[in-house]
């Protein structure tokens, strides 16, 4: 069969259509009955407009082989001619997935406007940010986009513009696994200090909680780490 389908398309291919210079030199067909859809440069070498049938959802549609060999029909607007049954199919658009955050911000969009629902800020990839603000207050949320306890800080307030979260944030995302041995030392709108503590061991961290340095100390003598 495989060698019958390439002879099949060696024929075809040596049956198609040469344009020439003046294959064009005829006259056009009138299309003003056209019960299609007049294609423009649509027939034989691009030579005049051609009236072409517009198919309906699982009417059967074919493929050209033939080189400069014009369709008589197509598949309608929304159609394509589908490979597997060569009937028109309606297009399947690929549904993209949502973070938590633009899901949330999509059903606020699209929903009835409610007074005092907060609109939620969100990262490119969708997910939420981890500074929320409602008024003139904000705080840390996790990754659901629920706000933790104890990390609220106003606008007007000078730390606010450096604020990320990011401890309040590992230490509520730590916690939730139940382990033990690692202490988060966050300041109050939700950022890391300049130093962590893992065990009885301290050092200098930078704004996302990585170490800064080689320097290590004791908890004993954290006073002595200068960060």
């Amino acid at each position: 069969m495989l060698l019958l389908f390439v002879a099949a398309c060696g024929f075809l291919a040596a049956e198609a259509i040469v344009c020439t210079p003046d294959m064009c030199k005829g006259s056009c067909p009138d299309l003003s009955g056209c019960k299609g859809t007049v294609k423009a440069n649509g027939g034989f070498c691009g030579c005049c407009d051609t009236c072409v049938n517009l198919l309906g959802e699982n009417e059967k549609c074919s493929f050209s082989f033939l080189l400069g060999v014009p369709s008589s029909s197509e598949c309608g607007p929304g159609l394509h001619c589908s490979l597997k049954t060569v009937t028109c199919v309606k297009a399947v658009k690929r549904q993209v997935a949502l973070g938590p955050c633009a899901l949330k911000l999509k059903q606020l969009q699209t929903g009835t406007p409610m007074l005092g629902v907060q609109t939620p800020t969100c990262n490119q990839d969708g997910s939420y940010k981890s500074v929320q603000c409602m008024g003139s207050v904000c705080y840390c949320v996790d990754s659901a986009g629920i706000e933790i306890a104890g990390y609220r800080t106003s606008i007007g307030a000078t730390d606010f513009s450096t604020k990320n979260c990011q401890c309040a944030r590992d230490k509520e995302q730590f916690s939730k696994t139940g382990m033990l041995g690692q202490t988060f030392t966050c300041e109050n709108n939700g950022n890391y200090q300049q130093y962590k503590c893992e065990g009885s061991v301290c050092f200098c961290t930078d704004d996302n909680g990585k170490m800064v340095g080689t320097a290590k100390v004791n908890i004993g003598l954290l006073s002595t780490l200068k960060c």
